[in-house]
């Protein structure tokens, strides 16, 4: 979803209960419109999910183990950070109504049909 516009971009259908990142790069590769910044919660974090480059990924990670010890994921938490003090990360509360809203109206099982 672009949070300017709140126009939803792109979309990725699955089967089945599963988590969300396996979606990302398909997602990617559908939207028409190339981001500068891409916002997550801590469901993408791992699988390769956590890149540095275009467009930024702002991905939370997970402690394990109770701390985070690899430069690459020490780096993420520091954008993270970063991007939760300037407000880019508040705007998560966005795409999290627009889902709750596509399961409101067509209950849990949303059927999509293509001409």
């Amino acid at each position: 979803m672009d949070t300017r516009t709140q126009a939803l971009v792109s979309q990725v259908v699955g089967r089945g209960p599963s988590g969300n990142s396996w979606g990302l790069f398909k997602l990617e590769k559908n939207s028409p419109i190339r981001s500068l910044i891409e916002v997550m919660d801590r469901g993408f974090d791992g699988g390769g999910n956590m890149r540095f480059g275009l467009p930024i990924r702002v991905i939370p990670p997970i402690r394990r183990g109770g701390g985070i010890k690899s430069w690459n994921r020490i780096l993420a938490y520091m954008v993270y950070r970063v991007s939760k003090w300037m407000g880019i990360y508040g705007k998560r509360w966005l795409c999290e109504t627009i889902n709750s809203v596509i399961k409101r109206k067509f209950s849990d099982s949303i059927l999509f049909f293509s001409p």
